[in-house]
């Protein structure tokens, strides 16, 4: 198996979790249904973290979870692994954070405080 097979998901080793899939979400927490791009429309997704699961990106997923509870409204936390998502989104570090489908960190795992403060700060 090459490289780009197992990044565009052509081939997939079974550890319990299916490396074929591009998109892992978490339902937000008003309950609501998405489509299958994750977010209800366009720009919907409150709070995304992009990477291509290693151990910071979802260090980084894990924090934006947590946040996401601080906060004082429901926010929706996805995350998103897809190569092509993340080349379309211009991420050329990650872990990458975006609120509401714009980059506001690359290449640091922020603590849930940061991404707290990131989310008031351009959630506006």
């Amino acid at each position: 198996m090459g490289l780009l097979e197992n990044l565009f998901g052509k081939s997939a080793k079974s550890d319990g979790d299916d490396a074929r899939i591009a998109k892992v979400s978490e339902r937000g927490g008003d309950g609501s249904s998405r489509g299958s791009d994750g977010c209800k429309r366009d720009g919907d997704c409150a709070i995304t973290v992009m990477g291509p699961g290693c151990k910071k990106c979802r260090q980084l997923h894990e924090h934006a979870l947590a946040a996401s509870k601080r906060l004082s409204r429901p926010v929706r936390v996805d995350y998103v692994t897809d190569p092509v998502a993340l080349a379309d989104a211009g991420i050329t570090s990650t872990p990458a954070l975006l609120i509401y489908g714009k980059v506001v960190s690359q290449g640091r795992v922020l603590t849930e405080s940061d991404v707290v403060a990131l989310f008031e700060k351009n959630a506006g």
